[in-house]
């Protein structure tokens, strides 16, 4: 769940508030203050509210500018996670998050020469990043996942719809590109199979200071990476002609994970 911090704001100066400094605190302070905000017009949905209240990990993205709940479960005694990959229903509807995959019937490419998409790697290397880029998104509707638009490389010649512009969701298949967050509103329990391709652009990496209070509860990054990554590509399922791009270099490290749950590392 994400809220944008200027209308978080608006909300609390409707209630004589001050902004909190911290997102726990913001969360606190939304649950306590829950019925009187549901009570008037607020400018967010209010099932976004409460599903930020029930988040059991907050913090505020500065890049986008909104503060980010993540329903986190603990991992199962059989060491790994039940990823649902179909749109229904959303993992953060149950138990464990969940992909129902048959075995071995996905691939998955890993472009040849891919890089790891740092800030610092596409600095460096921004035209053999662009080119390996319009590989992918020139021919066909193509659904790409970032954890931050800041990532992608200026230039691009193809007109994108960013998660931060979309104000109908139905508006979403009308894009040729449009780039969702790994951890924004669309990463679970919505179908986008109107798109044939889905793009894993970079890893779906947490702060390190999230990462650090997730570890303390068992919970590791590579099991969030994986998690994440596997819903993302359940976004344009089903559809027997998808395509599935793992753009970033270190998806490789993942591949012998990723083939637990039917799903086929392979060099393109």
């Amino acid at each position: 769940t994400t809220l944008p911090r200027r209308l978080v704001a608006q909300i609390l100066e409707r209630l004589n508030i001050d902004m909190p400094k911290s997102a726990e605190l913001l969360r606190d302070l939304l649950a306590e203050k829950i019925l009187d905000i549901a009570m008037m017009e607020q400018p967010i949905d209010i099932n976004d509210i409460i599903n930020y209240v029930q988040s059991s990990i907050t913090y505020y993205d500065e890049d986008r500018d909104e503060f980010v709940g993540l329903q986190i479960y603990d991992k199962p005694q059989g060491g790994r996670y039940i990823v649902y990959m179909s749109a229904t229903p959303p993992p953060s509807l149950l138990s464990l998050p969940t992909v129902r995959v048959q075995p071995s019937t996905l691939i998955a490419k890993i472009p040849r020469g891919s890089l790891p998409m740092t800030m610092q790697m596409i600095e460096q290397h921004k035209d053999k990043i662009m080119r390996l880029l319009e590989r992918y998104i020139s021919n066909e509707p193509t659904l790409v996942f970032t954890t931050s638009s800041k990532l992608l490389p200026d230039g691009v010649p193809y007109e994108i719809l960013y998660e931060d512009e979309i104000k109908d969701p139905q508006s979403i298949c009308n894009a040729k590109i449009a780039v969702l967050y790994f951890f924004g509103r669309y990463s679970e329990g919505v179908r986008l199979n109107c798109f044939h391709r889905v793009l894993l652009y970079s890893l779906p990496l947490l702060p390190q200071t999230v990462l650090q209070r997730l570890k303390s509860r068992g919970i590791h990054a590579n099991d969030i990476i994986i998690v994440k990554s596997i819903q993302a590509m359940g976004r344009i399922l089903p559809r027997e002609d998808a395509e599935i791009i793992l753009f970033d270099a270190r998806y490789r490290m993942y591949c012998d994970t990723f083939r637990q749950y039917g799903i086929q590392c392979v060099e393109d």
